[in-house]
């Protein structure tokens, strides 16, 4: 670039807040259209164009600490990822780690491991540059399409303190699956997304209750319960977090058990707190004496905003507390 072009001649404060402007994501992890792509959606491509903005760049750790990945064997992902976390300085970090390699492609990785002696899976790498860098994690958002890595990277994650981590979005898994219970210390963790693309058995059911005591959002989404004891389970997690939550979305979920009579007092009579609600297509066992969704509306007494689909909405009136019904009977139907 000619330094006597109009955009090289920009002082450098104006110059950092149009980087940071058009780089700092602060949606996550809704970042852009292309957020999976580093090379693209990235100050990389800028850090390239003269010896002056690659400076600039290099000297915003900002724009290098939220990091999107779905790891390739074409590329060298573990490169670009250790770079944004060296550029990014000391600041949290954002993850969203997505591994796509399916069963076929795992083996494929594993016969070529076996007949090198040295490569592992693309995957493995990625994610184990970023796990070195846990107690940075500000934000963590991690999916895996192949069964045997998803079992993995929770097992690494179980047990251990994320001391900066505030929201973690992790995968439910399929009935036979061999995943490991999810028990982290995470004393700043306010948001919490267990989702699917199909109907499974969240890896919440056996979580130390400890982790829901200070969620201001929690979200299930193609959740499976089949067994009273799991049920029972998802109450207490309502029952530790009914101080502080604020946000609940059920979506696409099944309670295929009735719920053990001696459980019955489980459920939290008040969440304070709760202002948003959503519960779309939530099943329950036909037979129930003791309707789960009911009792989570009757207890929501703050709602200002509700999402409700799957149930009439004179079921729905009927369920909610009277003070909710006066915040919003301008947005509701009458029955």
């Amino acid at each position: 670039m000619s330094s006597l072009a109009p955009v090289d001649m920009l002082p450098d404060d104006v110059a950092f807040e149009i980087l940071r402007i058009a780089y700092a994501h602060s949606t996550f992890p809704y970042c852009g259209s292309n957020r999976f792509q580093l090379y693209m959606n990235s100050p990389i491509p800028i850090s390239h164009v003269s010896r002056r903005w690659r400076d600039l760049v290099l000297s915003l750790p900002c724009l290098w600490n939220c990091i999107h990945i779905i790891p390739s064997e074409w590329r060298d992902d573990v490169d670009v990822v250790q770079a944004y976390i060296a550029r990014s300085g000391r600041l949290p970090l954002s993850v969203e780690f997505d591994c796509r390699m399916n069963d076929a492609e795992s083996d494929h990785s594993e016969s070529d491991s076996d007949s090198e002696g040295s490569h592992d899976c693309p995957c493995d790498d990625v994610w184990n540059a970023l796990f070195k860098e846990r107690t940075r994690w500000e934000h963590l958002v991690l999916d895996a399409r192949n069964a045997a890595h998803l079992a993995s990277f929770t097992k690494q994650i179980s047990g251990e303190v994320f001391p900066a981590l505030e929201s973690l979005q992790i995968p439910s898994y399929e009935p036979g699956q061999d995943m490991r219970v999810l028990d982290i210390t995470a004393p700043k963790l306010t948001q919490l997304r267990a989702t699917s693309f199909y109907y499974a058995r969240t890896v919440l059911h056996s979580t130390p209750l400890q982790l829901f005591s200070r969620l201001t959002t929690l979200e299930l989404v193609h959740f499976f319960y089949d067994v009273p004891n799991h049920v029972v389970r998802f109450l207490d997690m309502l029952r530790s977090a009914s101080a502080t939550l604020q946000v609940l979305v059920l979506r696409h979920g099944c309670f295929n058990v009735p719920i053990p009579s001696a459980s019955l007092g489980v459920m939290p009579t008040d969440f304070p707190h709760l202002t948003f609600l959503v519960i779309e297509s939530v099943l329950e066992y036909h037979d129930a004496d003791y309707n789960i969704v009911s009792e989570l509306c009757r207890a929501a007494r703050s709602l200002d905003r509700v999402h409700i689909l799957g149930h009439s909405i004179m079921s729905f009136h009927s369920y909610l507390h009277s003070d909710s019904l006066d915040q919003l009977h301008t947005r509701l139907p009458a029955p």
